[in-house]
């Protein structure tokens, strides 16, 4: 694709200034489909419309015309070796300004002089002067108007956003819808903020309902398994207390049969029996489907014996050991270890007995 070309070009009637382009597809592909040329003749009609419009004469020479005057084809010679124009003053009043405008041939280079009156210079540097004021105070303006909304925009609301964040670390952090409502950068994360912050605190709440819940319940556990009422009462008075305080809240009728002389089991042996009757009456909670459970007590010769009994659904042991049978055999190597017995009898719909022997004459558990 051929390039444009512009230019002087040395005619018969005078210099002609010529610009053409290739007329091209719009996709700027493929050869020129021809071109587009325009010339206007630089003649002295046409100098005297550029100098009214801007009130400076001017005159021009092919750099071949012989007319050039030799002050003029001096600085011709100095303008081709300096690109740029170049000044001379004339006098105090006149100024002379001179340029090249290259030719498309080379005898088609074209000198313009421009004669400025000084009196138009001494203007213009006023111009400029008063150009370069009002620019530097445009300027101070603009950077004043941006700081300011630079900071009223970005960093006040930043810096609020950060002392509030900062804040996060007392009891009562400091509120901010102010910028909430905002669609950019800083109001998503405002909002971001605000929404963890929510979740924190909904988080804080339910761990310290949940550590309230759990210290009630750890003292109701404690309470259960070891109560105050073993040590100050005895054994029997205690059993009273579980049944009543375990199994009728689920519904299940109690009954506690028989007596023990207390001074015969240590305080450990006490302990021991409470835990396991504990143990098998939460079983019989979760799985028997129980309406009524019985505990009774009876003493031998060399043992002590408890049998904890209810009219629940029953089970196979073997069957179901994966889901009760593990505590059950728990508890059966706890008694073997000191010497007891533990046994267990049921039948799937005829209930469950389990049977606890412990000798006398144990004196510690383990």
């Amino acid at each position: 694709m051929e390039s444009s070309v512009a230019g002087v070009y040395t005619t018969e009637k005078g210099p002609l200034l010529v610009a053409s382009r290739p007329v091209i597809r719009s996709l700027h592909q493929g050869p020129a489909k021809g071109y587009l040329i325009m010339g206007r003749f630089l003649n002295e009609a046409y100098m005297k419309i550029l100098t009214d419009q801007t009130k400076v004469d001017h005159r021009y020479w092919l750099s071949q015309d012989p007319s050039i005057p030799a002050e003029s084809r001096s600085i011709f010679e100095r303008v081709q070796k300096n690109s740029g124009p170049v000044f001379e003053e004339q006098d105090k009043s006149m100024l002379f300004v001179y340029n090249v405008f290259k030719g498309l041939t080379s005898s088609s280079d074209l000198i313009i002089r421009a004669e400025i009156p000084r009196q138009i210079m001494k203007y213009a540097k006023n111009t400029m002067f008063l150009v370069l004021i009002s620019t530097v105070l445009a300027g101070f303006t603009l950077l004043f108007v941006m700081f300011f909304l630079l900071n009223q925009v970005v960093i006040d609301p930043l810096g609020k956003l950060t002392a509030w964040v900062v804040s996060l670390e007392s009891a009562k952090p400091t509120l901010f819808p102010f910028c909430l409502n905002r669609n950019d950068e800083i109001g998503i994360l405002c909002f971001a903020f605000q929404t963890l912050f929510n979740k924190l605190t909904q988080v804080h709440k339910n761990l310290q309902e949940i550590n309230l819940r759990l210290n009630q319940e750890t003292r109701t556990l404690t309470f259960e398994i070891s109560p105050p009422i073993l040590y100050e009462l005895g054994l029997k008075p205690a059993l009273e207390w579980l049944l009543e305080t375990t199994c009728r809240e689920h519904g299940i009728d109690t009954f506690l049969e028989g007596d023990l002389e207390g001074d015969r089991l240590d305080n450990s042996l006490s302990i021991l029996i409470f835990r396991t009757v504990r143990e098998l009456l939460h079983n019989i909670i979760k799985h028997a489907n129980a309406s009524e459970t019985t505990v009774r007590l009876s003493q031998g010769a060399n043992f002590f014996e408890i049998c904890v009994t209810d009219n629940g659904i029953g089970f196979d042991p073997e069957k179901q050991y994966k889901n009760i049978g593990f505590g059950l055999f728990s508890i059966r190597e706890r008694f073997s270890s000191i010497g007891g017995e533990f046994s267990i009898l049921s039948k799937s719909g005829e209930g469950t007995r389990a049977i606890l022997k412990v000798p006398y004459n144990l004196k510690h558990t383990v």
